[in-house]
């Protein structure tokens, strides 16, 4: 009999049902907690065949918790994943802007929202707002992506466009270069849910590298997380706002 056999033995049914109902639905974050993953069959958009939905409920340290999706199916080879905040959006936005300048800056954990824009300033590299799913990754893998999705299109660029393809060109190499550590620059995460997050190394202490700064949101950035709806009056003005409460 096994170690884990062993601990078993002895341990009354109840007692085993009552350390599961214990269990807190949301666990931190770690290598060994795949046993929390829920599967569930799902329909592939892509063939129309059924693919496996797997849900994993988790807690990050100083963060909160989230809820980290992937989809498979095997039919197609149709991939995703994304990650969702576990929670409301909260009262204020959050702006985040952090100094990468060392190779291990690179491996900050970043939780990256759907209503959430990145900005590399010193490129002046933009990744707009309901762009990308929302994701858990590094700040390696945010470059990493951005270089790809950009050079996704470059060979056909270079035949409509070659002056264009050579500025997205000069674009990919320097985050390219950030990637590999080779240059500091500022990664700016703003995101009006308040819900995305940068690893703070030296937690629950500042980290004199990272600035997080909580704000109001503006009119626009409410009706774009849906928090206030536009109601057209009889006249037709759209000059009546309501907002939800």
């Amino acid at each position: 009999m096994t170690g884990a056999g062993k601990e078993l033995k002895g341990m009354s049914t109840e007692t085993f049902e009552d350390n599961e109902q214990n269990k807190p639905l949301f666990q931190d974050i770690s290598a060994d907690n795949e046993s929390g993953i829920t599967e569930i069959e799902s329909l592939c958009v892509h063939c129309k065949e059924n693919g496996v939905t797997r849900l994993l409920l988790t807690r990050i340290p100083f963060y909160k918790d989230v809820i980290i999706s992937s989809f498979t199916c095997n039919h197609c080879g149709n991939s995703n994943s994304e990650i969702d905040a576990a929670g409301k959006v909260q009262e204020y936005g959050v702006n985040t802007t952090v100094a990468i300048t060392t190779k291990q800056d690179l491996a900050r954990q970043v939780v990256k929202t759907d209503t959430a824009g990145v900005r590399i300033p010193e490129i002046e590299f933009e990744i707009p707002p309901g762009t990308q799913k929302g994701m858990l990754t590094i700040v390696e893998g945010i470059l990493e992506r951005a270089a790809a999705g950009l050079g996704s299109d470059q060979p056909l660029r270079r035949i409509n466009n070659p002056d264009i393809a050579e500025k997205i060109q000069a674009t990919i190499d320097k985050l390219n270069e950030f990637k590999e550590g080779q240059s500091p620059f500022t990664l700016i995460i703003d995101d009006p849910s308040g819900n995305s997050f940068v690893q703070n190394f030296l937690a629950p202490s500042e980290d004199p590298a990272m600035t997080v700064q909580h704000y109001k949101r503006t009119l626009e950035q409410n009706k774009l997380l849906a928090l206030v709806v536009s109601i057209v009056c009889s006249k037709r003005c759209r000059q009546c706002i309501k907002i939800k409460l």
